[in-house]
């Protein structure tokens, strides 16, 4: 997977690369592997026998270093332990740039000694990219982990499923297995607050979709980044193992219809996703008008994704009911007048009535956008 053999031993500096572990050889063996596989003698090791003092080991890493580096710095690559603490005394005795990455093995010895011969490489960036190797193949019992994809919608809505549809595309064939992506469909607010408070669902690597669950520490994508975004790369990037999961939101990005009919390309079976983007959107700019309301780019992406899956469901005669349907037309009778006006091109282009129970879904959208205003 990451190996690329180098062409020779090109003359210009480099990131030296040592290995440090624990046992009579697991360092040497290692390194190697490496170097055999790479046909190199970059990789250097220090073995460290159970029976051996800690300093004596250092000792030999500070002088390894010294005859080693380059100008480009030390990587340190080690297994546990004291071991972990030696950069920090190689650098402090010696003046070089030392970075050390934990629970070293033998893939990743490799791709450090790869990359670190590479013209340019910098040492930070090498690091940062090898911890994350070791996250994304940390081994448990011989497998490999699972990791967690929670797709997330409101019932009626049908977005969770296509989704997840997506996110498995981009998932590489042989590293389908390792992928588990959940679908959660929530009936309303008291239903997400429910599973907020759920155990097995903080170990999520990342929430994707309409609803926000909250979990501490699990990155949230919604729809709207997610399509017009920089989701799609943010979530590319953590299957890749690539970058941290964690990342900023660009609030910047800005509404694009030909990416936004791109992703109903992949949505849509029946409809056209052009022609329906256009109408959709039209029907929203219709409502948001009479109730004094702006298009915000996240409203503009749930309400053409909910509303054309929607119309695609109801082709094949799949109705949801909605618990509310007649309070929310008795309570908010001017909001779902005017939704109701709003979709009747619709209706007319595709030869259908659309129920009260799944115009209750836009209705809901609305007053949430409205009331977070």
């Amino acid at each position: 997977m990451f190996l690329c053999a180098m062409d020779g031993e090109a003359i210009y500096p480099k990131i030296a690369v040592i290995v440090m572990a624990h046992g009579e050889s697991t360092a040497s063996s290692m390194a190697e592997v490496a170097n055999k596989l790479l046909k190199t003698g970059h990789c250097h090791a220090i073995d460290m026998p159970l029976d051996v003092p800690a300093e004596e080991a250092l000792e030999k890493a500070v002088v390894l270093a010294k005859e080693t580096d380059e100008g480009r710095g030390v990587l340190v690559l080690a297994d546990m332990g004291s071991l972990l603490m030696f950069p920090e005394m190689i650098e402090k005795r010696t003046g070089i740039p030392v970075r050390t990455v934990p629970m070293v093995s033998t893939i990743m010895v490799i791709e450090a000694v790869r990359k670190a011969m590479l013209r340019g490489a910098d040492i930070d960036r090498l690091a940062k990219e090898l911890r994350q190797i070791g996250k994304l193949f940390d081994q448990k019992h011989g497998e490999q982990s699972i990791h967690t994809i929670l797709v997330t919608c409101f019932t009626g809505q049908g977005t969770a499923l296509k989704l997840s549809e997506i996110i498995r595309d981009m998932i590489p064939a042989e590293q389908q297995s390792r992928f588990k992506i959940r679908c959660m469909d929530f009936e309303g607010m008291d239903a997400v607050k429910e599973a907020e408070g759920q155990e097995d669902l903080s170990g999520a690597d990342a929430v994707v979709g309409t609803v926000d669950l909250k979990l501490p520490n699990v990155p949230f994508i919604s729809v709207d980044e997610f399509v017009v975004g920089d989701g799609m790369a943010r979530l590319s990037e953590m299957i890749q193992g690539q970058a941290e999961t964690v990342c900023e939101t660009k609030d910047e990005a800005v509404m694009d219809e030909k990416l936004l009919t791109g992703t109903l390309e992949q949505l849509l079976y029946f409809l056209n996703p052009k022609k329906m983007a256009g109408q959709a959107m039209e029907s929203l700019k219709e409502s948001v008008r009479a109730l004094h309301m702006e298009v915000t780019r996240e409203l503009a992406v749930r309400y053409v994704i909910h509303l054309c899956c929607m119309l695609e469901r109801l082709i094949q005669e799949e109705v949801l009911p909605h618990q509310e349907t007649e309070i929310l037309k008795e309570k908010y009778k001017h909001i779902f007048e005017t939704v109701k006006r709003s979709l009747r091109p619709l209706e007319d282009c595709l030869h259908m009535k659309i129920p009260d129970s799944e115009t209750a879904y836009l209705v809901e959208m609305l007053l949430e956008e409205k009331e977070s205003c």
